[in-house]
Formats: C-alpha cells, structure tokens, sequence
C-alpha cells in the first residue's frame, strides 16, 4: 500500500480540480453571505431540498473539515525501495600505503531522560523555567461572533431592506421637518436681503426694474415644502440604490421607484433640486444641541447610525478600538486637523471601534465596525481634553456593550493603552491587550529590551502582564489576559 500524504489548505485549487472530476459544483454567495457553496454532483441535482453538511458545504473550511481521508490525501511518489532500479554498490574508503585506512566516527551513546537530566541538574531546571512559566491560561471569553442578526439576515436580499434598515424612515422625516423649519426662518428674513441686493444692482443699472416687496414675499411663499420620497429618490436614493452607467440620466432610476402617482414626475428640474439642497438641514439652528457640540450640524444623523449599527451586527469576543479620518480639508471645518500617518492626514478625527476578527480578515477585506465617534476636541481652551485617550476607550466601549454580557478583549494600540485603562477594563469584566508607550504612569521601566533590533535570542523569562515584540523595532505591550486566572 502506497503512502499517502495529506494536502495542504494552500493547495487548495489542486483539491477542487480532483472534487471537479467528481462532479462537485458551486454557487456564489448571496445576501450577506461570504462564502461560496458547494455541491456534489448528487446534492446538485436535490436543490432546493439539499442536506447541509451531506450533499453541500458552505465555504473551504467546511469541505478541509467533513471530507473524508481519501478525498483529503493523495498517493505519495514511490520510494526507493519500490523502484525497480538496482541500487549502486557503496565505493570503498580510498586508503593510501603510508596512512591506515579511515574509520568512520563513532556515535555517542543516547541517554535516557532521567540520566541525562540527573547529569546536568542545572539545565533542566532552566528548561523547566523557560518552558512551564510561560504556559499561561488564555482568558475564558463570552461565547459570541460577530455575524449578522437575524434581521440583517433577513434582508439581506433586498438592497431597498438593508437601506433603510441602517437610514431609517423616521431619519428622513426628521431630515425634512429640519429643512422645512429652516427654509420657514430663512423666509422672514429672506425677503429684506432680496430687496436691499434689489436697490444695489439699481444705483448700478438704472434701467434694472425692481420687484416689489409683496412680489419677493409671495415667491417665498410659494415654496412647497420638502417631502420625505423627495430626500431620499431624489437626493440618495438614485445615487445608492440604482447605479448607474455612463450616458444614463438622472431620471432612470424614477421610473422604478414604487411611490404614490403625482408626487413627483419622470424629472425634477434643476431649480426644484437646488431648493433642495439649498435648505437641506439635519438639526434646528436654535436648537440647545447647536451651543453645546461643534457636531451639531449632523449630530442626529450620527446617533441614528451609531444605533442602527447594533441592529446589524452582533458583538465578537474580540473588540479593537482606534481612530480614523475623514478626508477633509476645507478651511470652514472647525474640526479639522493634521494627522501624520494616515493614508488622508488632513479630516476629522473619528474614535472607531471595530471586530478585531474581521477587520484582520485577508481574504474579504472587511470590516465590521459597531460605533463612530466624531472627535470635537476641547470644549474650552481653559480645560483639559477629556474626551480623548483611555476616556474614549471606557465611553465607547461602554456604549457598544450596553445590555450585553462582558469577558470580552479590548485591543488598543500605544497611544490609548496605560496601566490605568488596564485596570479599570478589568474591574469592569473586559479583558486588554495592546502595545503601550513606556512612559505611561505606572509601566515598569525595568522590563523592556535593552537592544534597538531584534536579537539573536530572546529573553526567556519575563512577568506575564507584560509582552514584548520585535519587528524592524522594539514593541512594548501589556495583557491582562492572565489576571483573572491568577487572582490579581
């Protein structure tokens, strides 16, 4: 019987050309789905009434898993005893006359372990230290993943579900009742500004015939008040719901729209669609939200997709948290700032946080991300700036596992990890991990690597809260993954 060895996950093309030949088929995802589905030739034939895990299985990790050996290893080349050519005789040691003929050495005799380890006492003890210290429980995390609800789930298939599930219909409406209100504001003080630019064009061009006032008030009232089909057709829904391709217009989306009959025709002239713009507003200007935070203009949409995100996606074991930027840099953005670093340096400064299992994942480049948090920075220069660093951590964190159960892991990079978030975290259920900058208050100096690049070896023993990397250079990190097994 031949040997056989087993094939490995890379080559997998050469294991779906063999399932090929025995006439497994596949289909593409669908939905919110990721992974292809693939069927034997038998369960190709039983869709729809196929058998999971019989006659299909979704995705590579499922076929490595529940195929049998035979179909998972293929036959080894023969060896040399198999083949039929005759193996060449052994030359003889070449001696001369005047040198006695060489002897090949003598192995060593192989001790057994406890005599070897009753000869040298000292390196098993290190071998001991070096191999049992290390060997730490993991942290016991909450059961979970982050995969979509059922909700999510069930519209998956639809574009128009999904859309609205994340935008919902009472943003819209709000959206409209805020443009409204403001194009009311603006038409008290509207007709003023329109006769005074009146009487200059007039000192300019005497010819110019001016309206009167009851002309500029009627116009400003004539204004038709936005309607929510008009927002969201209009304005979004065309440019995220219906792509288009070159040479399309504007209004091939509107012939698919299913709203009610005369609300607005198969075009929407241009000045309807700059009235539109023109007023479109998201929060009242004299609201009390306008005083208090400089992201007051977009606030309300913000909170509506930070609360919506929950409904789409279910929280994971492992939680990474850092910050982003919106590409921006318009002179007129209050918060815009210079990051060096980032792919777009100049934006607004974002606190994301993300699935850390996800967002690491090659082979679909996604990305889950649970809550978006935009950055206003100080509320006065006399104050502190609280509202970054660890505080962001707890706050965000906090608010994405309102309701939910903890032993989670928050993974942080250098600029937000510090003993106190780490502590504070675990009182608190979660567990952290992340690389910190080793001036952080109460960091132990005496732990990091004294070498600048990566040694030839490393250090065999150090305490367990703290890790150490070595890349092109040193990192330091720390990890209360073992506190809780050790009572500390």
């Amino acid at each position: 019987m031949p040997k056989r060895k087993h094939i490995r996950p890379l080559t997998w093309p050469k294991l779906w050309t063999k399932l090929k030949k025995l006439g497994w088929r596949f289909q593409r995802p669908k939905g919110l789905s990721t992974e292809n589905r693939f069927f034997t030739a038998e369960g190709w034939t039983k869709r729809p009434n196929a058998v999971h895990l019989v006659d299909y299985f979704d995705g590579a990790d499922e076929i490595w898993k529940h195929l049998p050996v035979e179909v998972l290893y293929e036959e080894a080349p023969p060896t040399k005893r198999q083949t039929s050519e005759p193996t060449p005789p052994t030359p003889l040691l070449a001696t001369s006359p005047s040198k006695p003929p060489v002897k090949p050495p003598k192995k060593a005799p192989i001790k057994s372990p406890a005599k070897a380890a009753a000869a040298t006492p000292h390196r098993s003890a290190r071998r001991t230290l070096e191999s049992a210290s290390l060997q730490l429980p993991a942290a016991e995390l909450t059961h979970a993943a982050a995969t979509p609800t059922e909700l999510a789930q069930a519209l998956g298939n639809s574009l128009e579900g999904l859309f609205f599930l994340f935008l919902p219909k009472s943003m819209w409406l709000s959206i409209a009742t805020e443009s409204n209100r403001y194009q009311l504001q603006y038409r008290t003080q509207a007709a003023d500004e329109i006769m005074a630019r009146q009487r200059r064009i007039k000192k300019r061009r005497p010819e110019y015939k001016m309206k009167t006032l009851q002309q500029v008030v009627k116009e400003q009232q004539a204004f038709k008040a936005i309607k929510l089909q008009e927002l969201v057709f209009c304005a979004l829904g065309c440019c995220v719901l219906f792509p288009r391709e070159d040479g399309e217009t504007l209004g091939h989306g509107y012939t698919r729209c299913r709203v009610p009959k005369g609300t607005f025709g198969r075009y929407m002239s241009r000045k309807r669609f700059e009235e539109i713009v023109r007023f479109l507003h998201f929060s009242d200007n004299y609201g009390p939200d306008a005083r208090k935070y400089k992201t007051w203009k977009i606030k309300p949409i913000a909170d509506t997709i930070n609360t919506t995100f929950k409904l789409g996606m279910t929280v994971g074991q492992r939680i990474a948290f850092d910050e982003g930027m919106i590409p921006m840099r318009s002179k007129y953005n209050p918060m815009r700032q210079y990051l060096r670093g980032k792919p777009h340096p100049w934006g607004t400064k974002c606190f994301l946080t993300c699935d850390a299992d996800s967002g690491i994942h090659l082979r679909y480049c996604c990305l889950v991300l649970y809550r978006a948090e935009i950055y206003q920075g100080r509320l006065n220069s006399d104050s502190a700036d609280l509202s970054q660093g660890p505080n962001a951590v707890l706050r965000n964190v906090e608010e994405v596992l309102e309701g939910l159960p903890k032993r989670r892991l928050i993974i942080t990079d250098r600029f937000y990890s510090s003993v106190l978030l780490s502590s504070i975290l675990l009182q608190h259920g979660l567990y952290h991990v992340g690389t910190i900058q080793t001036n952080r208050r109460g960091y132990c100096k005496t732990i990091p690597y004294k070498q600048a690049k990566r040694p030839k070896r490393l250090i065999p023993y150090f305490p367990f809260p703290h890790q150490a990397k070595h890349d092109s250079r040193v990192l330091d990190g720390q990890s209360t993954s073992a506190f809780h097994h050790y009572g500390l």
